[in-house]
């Protein structure tokens, strides 16, 4: 109600979704509250509002890490990774801008405390979006950037412009 009389007003109105990975596996690993069809039924429900003009944002997150019993991180399997950009074409065509990038433990966040014990001596700039750290196997680095570069249709992704076309 309150987007419908903004957007009558010709407001502009810019929602950002932090949907995060399509795969509820992982999004349980890494503590997520949601899992994608309550975002996909979100989807549903804005598009009488996009149609209108609403900008919707969405980001994801490729290469997310989780943590396995022995405290040692393991990375997402090629196939939620896949999964995760098959989405953000769907979410494209459905009218949703895509941001993504690669997924980077945050301090605070339960993944943080295994990445600070693996590399103790690694400068903070290491966990920005942007840069794949050594959190990532060399040979995983280039592969990930080009496909969360290929995901984006956001007119300013986070962590790469949007995919040329």
């Amino acid at each position: 109600d309150w987007c419908d009389r903004t957007l009558d007003k010709g407001i502009r109105v810019k929602l950002a979704l932090p949907f995060e990975c399509a795969s509820d596996d992982v999004l349980r690993a890494v503590f997520k509250p949601h899992r994608r069809e309550h975002c996909d039924a979100l989807v549903e429900k804005l598009q009488p509002l996009l149609r209108r003009g609403l900008v919707a944002e969405v980001f994801l997150q490729i290469g997310f890490h989780s943590v396995r019993r022995n405290g040692t991180l393991e990375m997402e399997s090629e196939s939620t990774i896949a999964e995760t950009l098959r989405w953000a074409q769907e979410l494209n065509r459905q009218g949703l801008q895509v941001n993504a990038w690669f997924n980077s433990p945050i301090p605070g966040t339960p993944l943080f405390a295994p990445w600070r014990r693996t590399f103790p001596e690694a400068p903070w700039q290491e966990l920005l979006f942007s840069i794949p750290s050594r959190f990532y196997k060399e040979e995983d680095r280039e592969r990930l950037k080009q496909q969360a570069q290929g995901a984006n249709t956001a007119s300013r992704a986070a962590a790469f412009g949007p995919a040329s076309s």
